[in-house]
């Protein structure tokens, strides 16, 4: 792959709300207001690996000493590695028409269970995007709050951007996270590229005069198309990375908010990238290499597997919903809660 981005890891880390190891040689001046002793013991041992999956795991009640979670979620990628997990549960309501309140919480890989129900989908097999079961899972007071992972209020900074004087502490969720799926796709593309350029190189035309694809004023055009919206798309990732962090930076320092609406904007706009990703590969790529490449084993029927998962995901599934929020938002109109 040509592109590499690094983005932060999503939810509780991005919006500051789990501050990192240690504190800064030189914190902010700002009160802390983080459970510092919950980070510390959490980054104690300095290798923190947490998949997160937005969708809660079921319910979390409290204890004596703490909280107890049970239940399970699908789709939590990179478990197989990982030594925490990051995500939300439903807490219980006295009235049953209220919406659902949600507890973030961190839980250790001790505490909770992978099961073995990855590996036969159509693609993204590696991702290790296995479900997790939490039954009577326990973890301590201050390694939970009560928040809602995507629209955690961020105005005037976090726990994370005052305890470290670092504004990348400071964001919101949304946009990280369809951030780091946009660069998961573009990387796609880019790797789509490269075994394109190679069969146009090594192949000839299936009709005469036969001569080497790369000669093909056909296969060039085809070929300049994708190269052209592989551009773009790879243009509007870092522009979109640029202006998340500038937000960051104007809500931490000069105290314009990173609001709610600007979060799911720029959040769409990293959702079309995802879907124009998935056009480039199957619109200007697999319909022009040809069938004989579409066995087990070739390189770009695994891209073209991996792509298709990628833009099924339920982040670019719903963008419907999340265009809504973004009108309204533009329009000044009240905000619909999700699953409102």
């Amino acid at each position: 792959m040509k592109l590499a981005i690094v983005v932060p890891a999503f939810a509780l880390m991005t919006a500051g709300l789990l501050t990192g190891c240690g504190k800064s040689p030189e914190p902010a001046p700002q009160p802390v207001q983080a459970p510092i002793d919950a980070a510390d013991a959490i980054f104690a041992g300095g290798d923190f690996r947490g998949g997160s999956v937005a969708a809660p795991v079921g319910t979390a009640m409290r204890t004596e000493d703490g909280w107890e979670i049970n239940g399970q979620v699908a789709f939590a990628s990179g478990t197989p590695y990982g030594t925490f997990y990051m995500g939300q549960a439903l807490l219980p309501q006295e009235d049953p028409a209220a919406p659902p309140g949600l507890l973030l919480f961190v839980a250790p890989r001790s505490e909770w269970e992978m099961l073995d129900d990855w590996g036969d989908l159509l693609g993204l097999r590696g991702s290790g995007s296995n479900s997790i079961r939490f039954d009577a899972t326990r973890i301590p007071a201050d390694w939970a709050f009560e928040a809602f992972m995507v629209d955690v209020d961020v105005a005037g900074g976090t726990p994370g951007s005052r305890l470290h004087g670092n504004p990348m502490y400071g964001g919101r969720a949304m946009t990280i996270f369809t951030l780091s799926l946009a660069a998961v796709t573009v990387g796609g593309v880019f790797n789509a590229l490269d075994e394109y350029e190679r069969l146009l190189r090594t192949k000839s035309t299936p009709l005469p005069p036969f001569v080497p694809r790369v000669q093909d004023r056909e296969h060039q055009k085809w070929f300049g198309r994708a190269v052209t919206r592989a551009k773009m798309a790879e243009m509007l990732l870092h522009q979109a990375a640029d202006e998340h962090m500038e937000r960051c930076r104007a809500n931490v320092e000069d105290g314009v908010d990173y609001g709610y609406g600007d979060d799911m904007t720029l959040a769409a706009t990293l959702r079309e990238v995802m879907v124009m990703c998935w056009d480039i590969v199957n619109e200007d790529l697999w319909q022009t290499v040809g069938a004989s490449v579409a066995r087990d084993g070739e390189r770009m029927p695994r891209i073209f597997r991996d792509m298709a998962i990628a833009v099924a995901h339920r982040n670019p599934q719903q963008r419907d919903l999340f265009y809504g929020e973004v009108g309204r938002a533009a329009l000044g109109e009240p905000r619909i809660p999700f699953g409102g």
